[in-house]
């Protein structure tokens, strides 16, 4: 179990991590900006959020920050 995650933001995909999973959640605060990714960082799982969204279409006042953490 991964102790941590990570809410990354635009470019992250050019750092090279593969993507191991993309589960679509809802949390009691409505959707996030993204599925949860799992990443693989260094042989470890991360889960992370994009938190513009994946295809980067959230301005700052459209994100869901409550669901996001």
């Amino acid at each position: 179990m991964t102790p941590f995650a990570l809410i990354v933001g635009s470019g992250f995909e050019r750092l090279g991590f593969e993507v191991l999973a993309r589960s679509p959640t809802k949390t009691p605060y409505g959707e996030p900006s993204s599925a949860v990714l799992t990443l693989n960082v260094n042989g470890a799982r991360v889960p992370c959020i994009a938190r513009h969204g994946e295809e980067h279409h959230l301005a700052p006042h459209e994100i869901n920050y409550r669901a996001n953490l």
